[in-house]
């Protein structure tokens, strides 16, 4: 039974990403209507879409039993504390500050330090999670990160705002910048 969920589970992935790798194109019908679609007729004027970045965040909960326990402990710990206008905010705005869209970072160390605007502050028990290329690569209770030893080359990058009980809030648009590093010798 098991072998036969991972089979169905890795044909539906394997098939997804090869009709995911299709271009998206973009026409117009003989009505003047604007069509989207994968195969598009030879005789119209065709243009190719860009399609945004997906952007796929993992859940939060620890798969250490433990330190789940502990998470839940100190969220029932916080939501005593906490007053119900800290446990409900309304985040104006959650956006990346830096790197800016399309930058070229001159890093020979690859270390890119990340900020990002938060409106209002970051409160008690809510924190961000940062993903560079699709992983998870930090998080914390903090506005600025530090991503260490980059590659050189493209990156996308997004963010996303959790509260205390680990619920997704708000999460960044995903942009894309370069790490320009001098090559090994």
């Amino acid at each position: 039974m098991v072998i036969t969920v991972r089979i169905l589970l890795f044909l539906s992935v394997f098939f997804t990403t090869a009709a995911l790798s299709a271009g998206v194109y973009q026409w117009r019908d003989v009505n003047g209507n604007v069509v989207y679609g994968d195969s598009p007729p030879e005789s119209a004027a065709v243009q190719e879409v860009e399609l945004p970045v997906l952007t796929v965040a993992d859940s939060y909960p620890s798969a250490d039993k433990s330190k789940a326990a502990d998470d839940t402990a100190q969220n029932q710990a916080s939501e005593q504390q906490a007053t119900p206008a800290a446990t409900h905010v309304n985040y104006e705005h959650f956006k990346i500050k830096s790197p800016q869209k399309d930058a070229a970072i001159r890093a020979n160390n690859g270390n890119v330090l990340v900020s990002f605007d938060l409106k209002p502050a970051l409160q008690k028990g809510h924190g961000i999670v940062v993903y560079l290329d699709g992983k998870r690569v930090a998080s914390g209770q903090a506005t600025v990160f530090s991503l260490e030893a980059l590659d050189r080359g493209q990156h996308s990058l997004f963010a996303v705002l959790h509260n205390a009980e680990k619920e997704v809030i708000k999460n960044t648009s995903s942009i894309k910048f370069n790490v320009l590093r001098a090559a090994k010798r």
